[in-house]
């Protein structure tokens, strides 16, 4: 079977999404804790709101930066709202 290159470079990034995505929906139900999506991977549009979709309908509370870059340098962003809200 002749598949196009960009075909085959599409099904196999939709397969990377989709296995990220269930990877995450996964690990967080095992947790009874909010979501917070951040660093360099979720500058990838769908891969973000297809997590965030999936975890809503998982009812799980789900943050991600929409105000700071979202990249790695945002990931200390998580970690100390993180920390403040669990020493409150």
């Amino acid at each position: 079977e002749n598949i196009n290159i960009n075909d085959k470079r599409a099904k196999i990034s939709s397969m990377l999404i989709n296995t990220l995505t269930n990877i995450i929906k996964d690990i967080s139900s095992r947790y009874d804790l909010p979501i917070i999506l951040s660093g360099g991977v979720f500058q990838n549009k769908t891969l973000l709101s297809k997590t965030v979709n999936e975890l809503e309908k998982s009812n799980k509370k789900v943050y991600f930066q929409q105000d700071t870059a979202i990249n790695d340098g945002g990931i200390s962003l998580g970690q100390a709202w993180w920390a403040v809200h669990r020493i409150s």
